[in-house]
């Protein structure tokens, strides 16, 4: 912005310890007087941002830009949310006590401590065949009354599986060697299947008749037949991904 050149907050900041400060993105905390001031300029820049950076993220670059500008630099944190399974400097410290037997569905009063305040759920998360995806989640679900809710693996997921093959069947992984990862992928894979089928429950029962409402778990994300055959022999399956 040519007017702003100059006159801006921005220009004058060339410490990148400054600039970090800045490089947020959500879940944001800020005082209700902080985030008007935010806001006013977020939806000013957006626009023009989106312009130069025609990605989906770019509403939070803009977000960064309008701090930026109004000098409302943020405290950031890496423990405050867990999101991705491959990323361990999140907050997942807490999943280091717990057996991988555990991990899909701990004690969470023993860690409560330790828990992040939010998971994002904007990944995959998988073991062996087992897969849940924000965008392979049946589109029906939350308010189809006839639609199946989410097939979920038995609590012991972490300790049976240490591979995984997304449900596209082209990306797998070996995780023998990385236990953390075993518990990180159980643990949102369980949640997210658990609360996806408590929210459509709770909207069944609310909103669907006796004889519309579906409370079957019987919706999986990869083909029947291969879903089938791993269920009877995960080993077996896993051998056949690596070409054994």
């Amino acid at each position: 912005d040519k007017d702003a050149k100059g006159t801006s907050p921005i220009f004058n900041m060339t410490s990148p310890t400054e600039q970090a400060r800045y490089n947020a993105g959500p879940p944001y905390l800020a005082t209700g007087r902080d985030f008007y001031q935010i806001v006013s300029k977020w939806v000013d820049v957006a626009p023009r941002v989106h312009k130069v950076f025609h990605h989906f993220m770019a509403e939070m670059h803009s977000y960064a830009v309008a701090a930026a500008h109004v000098g409302l630099p943020h405290q950031l944190t890496k423990k405050f949310m867990i999101s991705n399974a491959n990323v361990i400097s999140e907050g997942w410290d807490f999943l280091r006590d717990v057996d991988r037997k555990d991990a899909c569905r701990p004690d969470t009063t023993k860690y409560i401590d330790r828990m992040p305040y939010v998971l994002h759920y904007c990944q995959r998360y998988s073991l062996g065949r087992w897969f849940v995806g924000k965008y392979q989640l049946p589109e029906g679900m939350l308010h189809d009354c006839k639609a199946a809710l989410l097939r979920r693996p038995q609590s012991n997921v972490g300790a049976e599986l240490d591979w995984f093959t997304y449900a596209n069947g082209r990306e797998h992984q070996d995780l023998s060697r990385d236990e953390m990862r075993i518990k990180m992928n159980a643990f949102s894979m369980c949640t997210m299947m658990d609360d996806v089928n408590e929210v459509a429950t709770s909207m069944r029962q609310t909103h669907c008749s006796t004889e519309d409402a579906n409370y079957n778990e019987t919706h999986i994300f990869v083909e029947r037949n291969i879903f089938d055959e791993f269920l009877l022999n995960p080993v077996e399956a896993a051998a056949v991904r690596e070409g054994k």
